[in-house]
């Protein structure tokens, strides 16, 4: 008898790959050089690696914004200098917001490496 919520069965000549197996795929530039690395080593967590000076420009640039932003409104909570302590929420606001963007151009970074 077919019971609907077991798995279907596998072929018996089926072969299997180890969780730990790692995929990888390359896509080359027109100079033929190495422009995305794709990296699968779980399959709910794919890496992508772009290796570009633009985009680690662009993450550097990321965190510098990120530290500036969250500077700016933390002197404005604190001291009240660039807003005279306009708005308590729209300095906490932005402070979690600079810390986000933070993280993930820290987190683009070790991608771009």
């Amino acid at each position: 008898e077919h019971n609907p919520y077991s798995p279907p069965k596998r072929p018996e000549n089926a072969q299997t790959t180890p969780p730990d197996t790692l995929a990888t795929a390359t896509i080359l530039g027109s100079s033929g050089h190495a422009m995305v690395s794709f990296t699968q080593s779980s399959p709910f967590a794919p890496r992508y690696s772009v290796r570009s000076p633009m985009s680690k420009a662009l993450t550097i640039v990321g965190m510098v914004v990120a530290g500036l932003v969250g500077l700016i409104f933390l002197l404005d909570l604190l001291v009240g200098v660039p807003f005279s302590g306009a708005n308590l929420v729209m300095d906490i606001g932005a402070i979690i917001a600079a810390a986000i963007l933070g993280y993930l151009s820290w987190d683009a970074l070790r991608d771009v490496r």
